[in-house]
């Protein structure tokens, strides 16, 4: 977990059993740390320093959890997510592209790609093909991945609502979805080409809640969940699995402004 007002990085032991949380201990991370990762081997973690502009780069005991800093690596400016595609050989913030070098976990800077106006999500399909990146004015950003170099190349936009500020691939590339922050409190819905990547808009729900953010899918593709911060509480939506489109399921209150979700195993 990303501590923003002290600048660490805490990790936690989960109870395979109840699910409940014992602190393992917190490292220092850089300035304002915003986002973090695990790398799909589960070896190494990565954390958006915003503040400092940078990506701090740790091991994972794999006995303890706990994290060991390896180094740091420059990255772009106001850094606000940070992904790792499938083969956990690429790292991407929304504003730069980095080469994780999976026997050592260190990254290598390998450019950086134009997005739209004001970037705050990055998230790549499940093959690994192509990188989606939500940009708050209005559009969402649509690339190519090479496997070889994990550089990206712009395949256009698409237009996204007023405030498109968090989006999530389901498991079978298929569908995106979008969680619309400015005053219309939407969620739109999009089928994904999956040879081009190109994303058709199919349609848009309300949130169920104010500033819709985010908005994910659970690994099973049945469901996806938007954390509504001005409204605390949690939209729970069906999804369709022939067209993709969103069925308001109901909700549930949370504490005060959830800003943070994550669904740990495929809901049955």
């Amino acid at each position: 977990m990303a501590n923003e007002a002290s600048n660490l990085v805490s990790a936690y032991t989960a109870d395979s059993a109840t699910g409940l949380l014992t602190p393992v201990g917190s490292v220092a991370a850089g300035t304002l740390p915003v986002a973090v990762i695990v790398e799909p081997s589960g070896r190494f973690a990565y954390v958006a320093n915003q503040g400092s502009r940078d990506i701090s780069e740790y091991s994972i005991n794999q006995s303890s959890g706990a994290l060991t800093l390896i180094s740091t690596v420059t990255s772009g400016t106001t850094q606000f997510a940070i992904t790792v595609d499938p083969s956990g050989q690429f790292l991407y913030t929304a504003n730069q592209g980095s080469q994780n070098n999976s026997t050592t976990g260190v990254l290598n800077p390998i450019g950086t790609v134009a997005a739209g106006a004001d970037p705050t999500a990055v998230t790549i399909d499940p093959t690994g093909k192509f990188a989606h990146v939500a940009n708050q004015v209005s559009t969402v950003s649509i690339y190519k991945i090479d496997a070889i170099s994990g550089a990206l190349t712009s395949l256009g936009t698409a237009s996204s609502g007023a405030g498109p500020m968090s989006l999530a691939v389901d498991p079978t590339g298929k569908f995106a979805y979008v969680g619309d922050v400015s005053s219309d409190n939407l969620v739109y819905s999009f089928n994904v080409d999956a040879n081009t990547g190109l994303l058709t808009n199919t349609g848009s729900l309300p949130a169920g809640g104010i500033y819709p953010y985010p908005v994910i899918v659970e690994p099973a593709g049945k469901f996806a969940y938007g954390a509504n911060i001005d409204s605390n509480n949690v939209s729970i939506f069906s999804i369709d699995p022939d067209t993709g489109k969103l069925t308001a399921a109901g909700s549930v209150a949370t504490t005060t402004s959830p800003g943070a979700l994550y669904i740990t195993t495929a809901i049955q």
